[in-house]
């Protein structure tokens, strides 16, 4: 048989405790089926939250940089690319 992990579970609120061991009760299933699947959907609750924020962040971020490189006038756009590739390639 595979071991299974474990993780203590140390409760900070006695009402959230009793009444997690009454709801698994009235449902028929143990308290750490409740936690684990309560547990699940809050991960990807929250997973789906952050990959929104992130994705926000990058287009805000693309945004941004496409401003400021619209900003810059044509020849210092081309020194800058100039730049870019001489340092990439080492062409001296």
């Amino acid at each position: 048989m595979a071991s299974r992990a474990v993780f203590p579970l140390r409760w900070r609120n006695e009402r959230l405790r009793a009444l997690t061991a009454e709801v698994a009760a009235r449902l028929g299933i143990s308290q750490n089926e409740l936690i684990e699947q309560a547990i699940e959907h809050e991960v990807v609750a929250r997973g789906a939250m952050l990959s929104e924020d992130l994705r926000a962040a990058a287009d805000r971020l693309a945004e941004l940089t496409r401003e400021q490189y619209d900003s810059k006038p044509a020849t210092s756009r081309v020194s800058s690319l100039a730049r870019v590739f001489l340092s990439r390639f080492k062409l001296d």
